[in-house]
């Protein structure tokens, strides 16, 4: 930690001075631009006197990859910044780990928290742009077998499948995408859906278990219908104090 009391970065980095900020617990640091791509595991270093906090989940900067988006995990359960940031290095390596294993995952995607990808990660293939949000799990194989795949009828009766998602794809907070899933490109995944079927390209699917809803187009223009605009500048500077001023507390708020 540097005298400000702010999380030491690699010295890789580099060292411009950033043009976006974002509140992170008790204090704002700034954003570097993509700023672990390149950087081996093996090869990390760090200077005193940093201010930038490298790992940072910002979802307005689409630019950078699964592995720069972590350190939230930390501050979104009101730790420190460096407990993020350990998470955020300990996940960079658990993901290395099941690449090694043979997941399949492109390097734009956001992992929003780390995900579930079961005893077979080699039968998980994640496509570019994709953003898989927290608390997801994917299942490749199905262990309800286990109560009659000793029964002579059954014997060894097991069903095992790869889960592919396509490129562009959105997949919903506690979502599990079952065995032998195939997800279109450009579609999206409602929150809590247990996907059991393949989903076509360009579909929002939702439910248990997921079922077609509407399709991308449709999503789109409903959620244009609604929007009312946003200041993007106040956004950016302050996202709390920004939208409390549009939504404020329906009651007073007492910090207990």
């Amino acid at each position: 930690m540097g005298k400000s009391g702010c999380p030491l970065r690699p010295k890789s980095i580099a060292k411009e001075p950033c043009q976006k900020q974002v509140l992170v617990g008790p204090a704002r640091f700034e954003l570097a631009t993509s700023p672990l791509s390149g950087v081996r595991s093996n090869q990390l270093s760090y200077e005193p006197e940093s201010k930038i906090i490298p790992l940072l989940c910002n979802h307005r900067h689409k630019n950078w990859s699964c592995l720069d988006r972590w350190a939230h995990l930390g501050s979104m359960c009101q730790n420190p910044p460096m407990v993020g940031r350990l998470i955020a290095l300990y996940n960079k390596y658990r993901l290395q780990k099941l690449k090694k294993q043979g997941l399949q995952i492109a390097e734009d995607c956001r992992l929003i928290t780390f995900p579930d990808f079961g005893s077979e990660p080699y039968l998980v293939s994640i496509g570019k742009h994709v953003t898989v949000s927290g608390f997801v799990s994917f299942v490749t194989h199905d262990g309800g077998s286990f109560v009659f795949r000793d029964q002579e009828p059954y014997k060894n009766v097991r069903r095992v499948g790869r889960i592919t998602i396509h490129d562009n794809c959105f997949i919903g907070i506690r979502s599990v995408i079952l065995p032998g899933v195939e997800i279109g490109p450009n579609s999206v995944v409602g929150a809590g859906s247990v996907v059991t079927k393949t989903v076509p390209p360009n579909t929002v699917v939702a439910g248990v278990p997921a079922k077609p809803i509407m399709t991308v187009e449709e999503y789109a223009e409903r959620m244009k219908a609604k929007y009312d605009g946003h200041d993007q500048e106040a956004w950016e500077k302050d996202a709390k104090a920004y939208f409390l001023s549009r939504f404020p507390y329906p009651w007073p708020f007492e910090n207990s």
